[in-house]
């Protein structure tokens, strides 16, 4: 009996000892989740940092919140007597006051916030809140696209252009770049090197020219080394992996694309060989064009405008087809003329370099047009 009674009064003991512990949980673990979630910290760059307004003294809101709330480069451990807070707006709404950075928050870099808040029993006390935005994992450098995208282009194609993701290191482009042919072989002699690449503003595109002297027929260059490009063969532009970013922090994935090689192209563009399709007035159908040949990629976003018949230029989006053989263009607002007028700048070139004025490996003495642009009246539906 005597056992009996002593088991029972452990058990009840623990039984106590449970209850107390869950009754003490459920009244600490609230204060530590409302405690926790006073400062609301950023996960973003471009995020705000907040604190409920209920942690913050009365004439905080009436006067300087910066008093009360600032955030610092660094860590806790060597926070905050001897920095600088860093600078941003402060404001606040019913329930919380904010802090936006004038500059955006890096990511990789260590932040500390510091407030002075409320305290049930204590009255007002600093606290310290260190947060750190996940460094941001860098985009893989690769080419998105290299034009002409078709693939079948004429032996004397003069111009190609390489897009990349990311703004690449220059003046090393032909130590990557490669003209190869069927048999593996390189050749080292197919492009133009200019003393400075052919780059775009963000140096995201760059333009590749073949050596003219491998495309005009009878010139030394050519007699010598032949075209680089031969109808009936096909060949590949390589780009090898390992070309360093600009930024130093990538390499470049490696690329290449194929072509097969056609017959020269050497006669003048004709737009009545053009087969246009009119869209319908009053919609936002695309007005579509099927072009002779294949243009030159980054011209034909330039060079073919549509006025209306007063002379006013309409606004829209181009797109090209895979081969670019389609050129179609969408307008912002609807088509409200019975027609349309179709500008085409005559230096509009084909990817050999032919434009309308003249074809680019002309004889001496051949006549030059000269024309400024070609005007071509279209009916809608």
């Amino acid at each position: 009996m005597t056992y009996a009674r002593s088991t029972s009064m452990v058990g009840m003991a623990n039984a106590m000892s449970t209850l107390l512990f869950i009754l003490i949980l459920s009244v600490v673990a609230p204060l530590a989740e409302a405690q926790k979630g006073s400062v609301s910290l950023p996960t973003t760059e471009s995020q705000t940092l907040s604190i409920a307004l209920n942690r913050l003294p009365k004439d905080a809101i009436s006067g300087d919140i910066a008093d009360y709330l600032s955030v610092f480069v660094g860590t806790k451990d060597t926070c905050c007597e001897q920095s600088n807070p860093i600078a941003g707006r402060y404001h606040h709404d019913d329930t919380r006051a904010y802090f936006t950075p004038y500059f955006e928050f890096v990511r990789g870099q260590s932040y500390v916030v510091e407030t002075k808040e409320i305290t049930s029993e204590q009255g007002l006390q600093a606290h310290l809140y260190e947060f750190k935005l996940t460094a941001a994992v860098p985009k893989t450098a690769k080419v998105t696209q290299i034009q002409p995208s078709s693939s079948r282009i004429p032996e004397n194609t003069l111009r190609f252009y390489l897009y990349f993701t990311q703004a690449m290191k220059p003046n090393v482009a032909f130590n990557y770049i490669k003209l190869v042919n069927a048999a593996g072989e390189e050749d080292n002699a197919a492009f133009m090197k200019f003393k400075q690449e052919l780059w775009s503003a963000d140096r995201k595109r760059l333009t590749l020219l073949m050596d003219p002297g491998r495309i005009k027929r009878g010139v030394e260059t050519n007699l010598e080394l032949g075209p680089a490009l031969e109808s009936g063969k096909k060949y590949k532009i390589v780009v090898k992996a390992g070309w360093p970013t600009a930024s130093g922090n990538q390499t470049l994935l490696g690329f290449s694309h194929s072509y097969q090689i056609s017959n020269a192209l050497r006669t003048l563009p004709d737009v009545k060989k053009w087969t246009i399709t009119a869209p319908k007035r009053g919609s936002l159908q695309p007005l579509r064009i099927q072009l002779d040949r294949l243009f030159d990629y980054q011209l034909l976003h330039s060079k073919i405008a549509l006025y209306t018949p007063d002379g006013d230029k309409i606004s829209g989006q181009i797109d090209l087809d895979e081969e670019h053989q389609t050129w179609q263009f969408t307008p912002e607002r609807q088509w409200h003329t019975k027609q349309v007028m179709l500008s085409v700048d005559a230096k509009l070139e084909d990817v050999a370099g032919n434009n309308f004025k003249d074809v680019m490996d002309h004889p001496v003495g051949d006549k030059i047009h000269q024309i400024d642009s070609i005007e071509r009246s279209i009916l809608l539906k």
